[in-house]
């Protein structure tokens, strides 16, 4: 596996384990083990449960990357199920909004502006993450600076190099949903300087790329 393949996975494995690391404590010792389809919660479990979801979810991920890559006729497909996985294993951390007891329905987390706009910014960066570097030059969508734009290998170098940065916005903002300690408007506004940061250094790079290529030739 190349580097940027290997920092994929590397992701994908790890950001839910650090996330199960920093929210542990704040998830309820009882959690919902099981809901009928319309998520009335029938049966209960102690919390470390979802230890042994996560660790599923993960080795399902790990997998479905590999294979990508050994397949990349079907990487496309494939993204978009690592995305869907993804999204089911971060799902289980719902459970920090359930308490036995007070919680009738899994789907009762309080979906408010700030945790829409939370987990839309997190599955934006993270569809990006895995899609971009297969990004053909566009006036549409991208990392579309003037430098980029330039040539396919300014924008293949930039777009490859953003990778990592994206998938760490993709995992703050996930962090910054889950966390119930936190307040609204701090979460957005951490969400919004994650997203300068990230689009700074792209810009960035996109420039040092295209100043390489001009003293290169």
């Amino acid at each position: 596996m190349k580097k940027i393949e290997k920092i994929e996975l590397a992701y994908l494995v790890l950001s839910p384990l650090i996330l199960l690391l920093l929210l542990y404590n704040k998830i309820p010792q009882i959690i919902p083990k099981h809901s009928n389809l319309t998520g009335y919660i029938d049966s209960w479990a102690d919390r470390k449960i979802l230890i042994a979801s996560i660790i599923v979810n993960i080795l399902i991920l790990a997998v479905l990357d590999i294979l990508k890559y050994k397949n990349l006729k079907y990487k496309k497909i494939i993204n978009i199920l690592i995305i869907l996985n993804y999204n089911i294993c971060m799902s289980s951390f719902f459970s920090i909004y359930q308490e036995k007891g007070i919680s009738v329905n899994i789907y009762d987390i309080g979906w408010t502006f700030e945790k829409v706009f939370l987990i839309i910014v997190a599955n934006v960066f993270l569809i990006f993450g895995l899609f971009s570097e297969d990004l053909k030059r566009n006036f549409l969508l991208g990392i579309r600076t003037k430098w980029s734009l330039e040539s396919e290998k300014i924008w293949k170098k930039t777009h490859k190099s953003s990778k990592l940065f994206t998938l760490i916005v993709s995992g703050i903002n996930y962090y910054l949903l889950l966390n119930k300690n936190l307040s609204a408007n701090f979460k957005i506004i951490i969400s919004s300087i994650s997203i300068i940061i990230v689009a700074i250094i792209s810009v960035t790079l996109s420039k040092v790329y295209y100043d390489r290529e001009k003293l290169e030739n």
